[in-house]
């Protein structure tokens, strides 16, 4: 997988993350963040 493809992938998986907090999906939107910070804990915009 090359590296524009996993921030792709990374940028879908936040997107999916947020719209699932505006739906009130917070068991939903914390698995999503959570597999983003497995992958990336520097990453302050996962840290929401």
């Amino acid at each position: 997988m090359t590296g524009e493809l996993k921030e792709q992938n990374s940028d879908t998986i936040f997107q999916d993350a947020i719209d699932a907090l505006r739906r009130g999906d917070k068991p939903r939107a914390k698995e999503l963040l959570t597999l983003l910070l497995k992958s990336d804990q520097n990453n302050p915009i996962y840290w929401i």
